[in-house]
């Protein structure tokens, strides 16, 4: 069974990373949106970069514990991934993803920079092996929030960064 096992992190400041100079190919335009929401998520994504057609995929996920949870993807045709989109109604999430290149931290960091109405949250996360894979943190990373389920992008489908409480967003 294919497993993502992922770590995730505010990031305390943009302009700690220069990434201009970090960024490795064009960054992508993600929208993604949920069809199901329960305990078993269901996900439709359209990711189009600068140049070149959008790539679409259909993912289901199971339960994640500590980072880790099954994850099944399939790339599907836009036309499939746009009708999809609309039976999501306002459960999307909309992003510009950057790739962070490997350096002397040796893994490659995806950040995500949100918009709409979870514009200002910004999360970088690292994918893994297992989750007992040592990393180094890169100085533009925060706080870990790989189990603030809050942070998890199917609840920002749900409850929105920008509807948080200024308490909220401070935990």
């Amino acid at each position: 069974m294919p497993i993502e096992t992922e770590r995730r992190f505010l990031v305390k400041d943009l302009d700690d990373y220069a990434l201009h100079d970090n960024i490795a190919g064009s960054p992508a335009y993600i929208h993604q949106g949920y069809l199901s929401l329960g305990k078993n998520i269901v996900r439709v994504r359209t990711t189009q970069w600068k140049y070149g057609s959008p790539l679409c995929w259909l993912c289901v996920k199971g339960p994640k514990v500590n980072g880790s949870g099954p994850e099944f993807e399939y790339e599907i045709p836009e036309a499939h991934a746009k009708e999809l989109m609309l039976m999501c109604g306002a459960y999307v999430v909309s992003k510009t993803r950057y790739q962070i290149v490997p350096n002397e931290f040796g893994q490659i960091y995806e950040v995500d920079v949100f918009d709409g109405l979870n514009g200002g949250l910004v999360i970088a996360e690292v994918e893994l092996p297992t989750i007992n894979t040592p990393i180094k943190l890169p100085k533009f990373v925060g706080k870990e929030i790989t189990n603030d389920f809050r942070y998890s992008n199917v609840e920002l489908a749900r409850n929105p960064f920008l509807t948080w409480t200024i308490n909220e967003r401070s935990l």
